[in-house]
């Protein structure tokens, strides 16, 4: 049981670290390399990430040059981040790319911030699937004797442990937000 607890630990941890690195990737009038994370390109006929193939500098508190090691890769790098992200202002200058975030309007504050809230909400239902698939091994652990108390204590741990993470959610949620209206 101490194993299954160790797991929904991990799991939701994942979850949450997986948002938090999500809402670092979100520009907030400030450029932040995250945005480049988890993004790949083609490169020798093999999918690798951007910055494995490019020196990357922030050049001032809104642009990203990016100068790829080959020539050759600079639409391809180009046109992956334009997909990737389509509210950057990105073009080519020589054989680099210059990425440029928009400043923040109130209309564009407002959907960053539906933005963080949609995804939130998203992480705080992969959190109660978490909690709702472990409930398939409570039948398990009732079909191999444990007793009710124990498989009630596990419940019990395991909705603690959820409402913490669904709290840290929130909380994270809301700390974005208020960067995003403050700024």
């Amino acid at each position: 049981m101490e194993d299954l607890l160790k797991k929904v630990n991990i799991d939701m941890e994942e979850t949450y670290n997986y948002l938090k690195s999500k809402f670092n990737s979100i520009n907030v009038n400030k450029i932040n390399l995250d945005i480049l994370n988890g993004i790949k390109v083609e490169y020798h006929n093999e999918m690798v990430l951007i910055k494995n193939t490019s020196f990357i500098t922030i050049e001032n508190s809104q642009t990203i040059l990016i100068k790829p090691w080959e020539k050759t890769m600079v639409n391809n790098i180009k046109n992956t981040i334009a997909e990737n992200n389509r509210e950057l202002f990105i073009s080519t200058k020589e054989n680099s790319i210059i990425i440029k975030i928009p400043s923040l309007t109130e209309e564009r504050r407002i959907k960053i911030s539906k933005k963080v809230k949609e995804e939130g909400e998203a992480s705080k239902v992969i959190i109660r699937n978490i909690r709702k698939n472990l409930k398939e091994n409570y039948k398990k652990l009732k079909k191999n004797n444990v007793s009710q108390d124990d498989i009630k204590n596990l419940e019990n741990n395991v909705q603690k442990i959820t409402n913490k993470y669904i709290e840290m959610i929130s909380n994270l949620v809301l700390e974005k937000k208020k960067k995003i209206i403050k700024i």
